[in-house]
């Protein structure tokens, strides 16, 4: 079967080449392969009939950006250059006096030309000097707002040649940049959409320049506008714009809202997102504006509810990502292997088509004897579980149960912590005779017996297998353990080491799942699983695997009971919600055929149910957190705060406000600069960042920053955060409503827009309420005439200067830890003999000039959704757990 769109999409957009799409491989440029093209033009087609569409994909990382981009590529090319020119008696495009970009010239509009099919400008400010622009050089001009004053000969005559000997197509797109008259909204994270649109290159030129881009910021009336992003001030409809959520997308006008051609919805988390976007969602819906929402195949059973609402579902799978070979096709099947974006696409496709997934089975008779009394344990816990002795003694079995079956090495191997844990649980056990039922206490002996059977064995056919495979197999190359925790991963690398002269040439690596989980680059060889994680770590795993082969090692019973159960579940939910047919039927795409079935699940005697794992872990969490929470009088001075989870089973507490400093550019990728990342923000730290840790009350910027200002600092901050004690005051008389307060502001002076004011209050430690001398003086100012408060207002400047100097300080402790951290860093990779960032996952202790010793860790969690009370003291401080 061969799935063939009709491109609905202007044909030039088969050469655009997108760059920077990758950290790793910034300047590598790729086109964008046919799946994704036949996307683009189902969206297109869809479009049309106003059908919201749900897209899922191998690989949804920075996916929703691209589609967004080339919808509004697509919609600026189809705006044909002589039609659009404004050439002809009462044309109304431009006006006499409009300032116009020719380039980066600035010229002044006089008159259409009949005669020549051109414009007449004005350029040259001290002798102005009248020019008649050809029909083709008038194509060229752009609507601007800019201020700067006309520009002289030279530099007209300049970008005249340039611009003249420009032909190809993204100079087309350029030549419409104001003149769009659609928008594509994409609604996610702003800082990624920002980041996207100003460092994305298209044909080498930024997306930004080719395309007018925008945000939806609000003005001192509270009204929702257009806030430009990147350079140029040009002026017009934007083609592209960011939008936190659908809330701001209808607070637009009526104006901006008829020319929203498409909405792309690219979030993380979707549950929430649509619980929160509910209303707004219903609405956009009675609008009729289409809406796409984009989301990877490991998290679609998470969308549901947007099926609820209308939304059909197209899912690329092994019948709509097949290709046949075909010289005609002029898109590239094979995807450029060098370009991490696409390639890891292209490898998520791959297992798709493919199905690169390998079950490995063994069999202990032991662990299936385990897994029935523990089962047995269970059924007893109906009427016994509000005995706590007996809840852990639980609890605590399953966790044991689940470190063997993981275990690759002979279960004598690290067993010495398991035989000491059956031995503490057997004590509190005793004195519960007559308290629980003789069946359970039985049970629990049995299981202590096996346990300690087991654990004392070197006989372990998971560790045989493993053994076998690596050192038997064809792919003479690398080969990758993927366990579930760093302290496997130690006991796993100690454990292996001993036989890698029995492997020949091929590479051993092995990794804990956070560790896959915040690769950059696809892992090259074969990756073997050993064992089975949970539901949501596999979800992941195997329906996002950028490995060519990925090889699970299993016990048979519960384990594969799991596995079996988990990839019934995933097919069960993928006929129920088969919307492909449909799709192509009432989006009327063109496509010859119907799509065949899906494989229905397979037939099991018993649907095992892995919760245990997910439970276990669950509970393993919250007994850790317990151990850290204030009690007693301790309360009284307990703060809120989130645990973070770090590398080689570390765990630290931080405020939601506090920093943390986030270095993982520099360890990556050697070039930029570190920077301090609020804890509380889902936007900024991540899972896999690289952060500097140093236990002190201050960011080590902040630190370095001081030792700059030297005896001038405590003055300098004291006088820069005045405006603070100011917007706390103001806060108090209005209530707390950020409303208010933002209206009392702006009516007397404050230019900003409602997203940066709130910024204000939720990040404490802004050094001041602007980026500029100009914008934190007129902030300040409307504060103290808020608060009646002379001598603020009097002080506004002095308060500015403050803070432009400790800004300034900052950016320069933010270099010189960048510089210096970099030649740590070098030295210790040197040292250790290490060949890429990506063979860290312990904290690595370094000595940074001006800093002292410091530890560089790796983020394994952020348990946003865990926030707990814990002393003052604790906060910032590592434990190791």
């Amino acid at each position: 079967m061969d799935l063939r769109l009709q491109a609905n999409f202007d044909q030039r957009l088969s050469g655009v080449a997108f760059s920077s799409l990758s950290v790793d491989h910034p300047t590598s440029q790729q086109r964008p392969p046919c799946i994704v093209l036949d996307t683009l033009s189902l969206i297109i087609a869809s479009i049309c009939e106003k059908q919201n569409l749900i897209i899922t994909t191998p690989s949804k990382e920075s996916f929703g950006q691209v589609v967004a981009a080339l919808l509004a590529m697509d919609d600026q090319l189809r705006l044909v250059d002589e039609d659009r020119l404004f050439i002809g008696p009462g044309s109304a495009a431009f006006t006499p006096g409009d300032k116009l970009k020719m380039g980066n010239a600035i010229v002044e509009y006089v008159r259409a030309d009949v005669d020549t099919g051109g414009v007449v400008i004005r350029y040259n400010p001290k002798n102005p000097l009248i020019h008649t622009l050809t029909r083709q050089e008038s194509l060229v001009l752009q609507r601007t707002d800019s201020g700067r004053r006309l520009s002289p000969t030279k530099k007209f005559n300049e970008e005249r040649r340039k611009l003249r000997n420009s032909s190809d197509w993204a100079a087309s797109l350029h030549r419409g940049i104001t003149f769009a008259t659609s928008s594509v909204i994409i609604v996610g994270p702003l800082k990624r959409s920002r980041d996207f649109f100003r460092n994305t290159l298209i044909n080498e030129m930024p997306l930004n320049t080719l395309v007018l881009c925008a945000q939806i910021t609000y003005d001192k009336n509270d009204k929702a506008v257009y806030e430009t992003i990147g350079k140029g001030q040009y002026t017009g409809t934007p083609a592209l714009v960011s939008a936190m959520d659908l809330y701001d997308v209808l607070q637009l006008d009526e104006d901006k809202l008829r020319s929203v051609k498409a909405i792309v919805i690219d979030v993380d988390n979707y549950q929430a997102f649509v619980r929160s976007n509910i209303s707004e969602l219903r609405k956009l819906q009675q609008l009729k504006l289409p809406m796409y929402v984009i989301v990877s195949n490991a998290s679609v059973e998470t969308v549901d509810l947007l099926r609820e609402e209308g939304f059909l579902k197209w899912c690329w799978d092994s019948r709509t990502l097949e290709r046949s070979e075909s010289t005609e096709d002029v898109h590239p099947r094979n995807l450029d292997e060098r370009i991490p974006f696409f390639h890891n696409l292209n490898l998520r496709c791959k297992y798709c088509t493919d199905g690169s997934i390998q079950l490995t089975t063994v069999s202990d008779a032991r662990l299936d004897n385990l897994y029935n009394l523990l089962e047995g344990i269970d059924g007893c816990f109906g009427t016994e579980s509000a005995n706590e002795i007996a809840a852990d003694t639980r609890a605590a079995l399953w966790r044991i149960f689940i470190k063997l079956l993981r275990t690759q090495a002979p279960f004598s191997f690290e067993s010495s912590d398991i035989l000491r844990a059956i031995s503490e649980l057997r004590a509190p056990l005793m004195g519960q005779q007559g308290f629980i039922s003789t069946k359970l206490l039985d049970f629990f002996y049995r299981s202590f017996l096996l346990i300690t059977e087991i654990a004392s064995s070197e006989y372990n056919k998971k560790q045989r297998a493993i053994y076998h495979g690596i050192r038997d197999m064809a792919y003479n190359g690398s080969v990758t353990l993927v366990v579930n925790s760093p302290i496997e991963a130690e006991v796993s690398t100690r454990y292996w080491s001993q036989f890698m002269a029995d492997f020949g040439t091929t590479k051993l690596t092995v990794l804990p799942y956070a560790a896959l989980k915040a690769m950059r680059t696809p892992l090259v060889g074969r990756v073997i699983v050993v064992g089975w994680l949970g539901k949501e770590k596999m979800t992941s795993l195997l329906n996002g695997s950028t490995a060519e082969i990925v090889n699970l090692v299993l016990y048979e019973g519960c384990e594969t009971g799991w596995y079996l159960s988990r990839t019934n579940a995933w097919k069960k939910h993928a006929l129920d919600t088969d919307d492909s047919n449909r799709v192509l039927r009432e989006t009327h795409a063109i496509f010859n055929g119907t799509l065949p079935a899906l494989p229905k699940p397979l037939t099991v005697a018993h649907n095992h149910t892995d919760t245990v794992i997910d439970n276990a872990e669950d509970l393993w969490r919250q007994r850790t957190y317990s151990k850290h929470e204030a009690k007693g009088e301790e309360r009284e001075s307990s703060v809120q705060a989130i645990p973070v989870r770090f590398a080689g089973d570390f765990i630290a507490f931080y405020r939601e406000n506090a920093y943390l400093t986030d270095v993982t550019d520099i360890i990556e990728g050697g070039s930029k600069l570190a920077k301090a990342q609020r804890v509380g923000d889902s936007e900024g730290l991540a899972v896999g960042s690289f952060v500097l840790i140093k236990e002190a009350d201050r960011d080590l910027i902040e630190q370095l920053a001081d030792e700059l200002m030297g005896d001038a600092a405590p003055q300098l901050r004291s006088t820069a955060s005045a405006w603070r004690d100011g917007l706390r005051r103001l806060y108090e008389l209005w209530h707390y409503d950020d409303r208010s307060v933002y209206n009392a502001l702006s009516v007397r002076g404050m230019s900003k827009g409602l997203q940066a004011f709130r910024s204000l209050r939720d990040d404490s430690n802004k050094i001041a309420p602007g980026r500029n001398l100009t914008e934190i003086v007129e902030t300040v100012r409307a504060i103290g005439r808020a608060l009646h408060d002379e001598q603020l207002v009097d002080r506004a400047e002095e308060i500015a200067q403050a803070g432009v100097e400790i800004q300034t300080r900052h950016r320069l402790a933010g270099r010189q830890l960048s510089s210096t951290l970099a030649e740590a860093f070098m030295s210790y990779m040197v040292e250790s003999d290490l060949s890429k960032p990506e063979d860290i996952w312990s904290p690595v202790d370094l000595i940074i000039d001006g800093i002292g010793a410091v530890k560089l860790c790796r983020i394994l969690a952020i348990d946003r959704d865990h926030v707990l009370r814990v002393p003052d003291w604790k906060t910032g401080k590592l434990y190791e757990e």
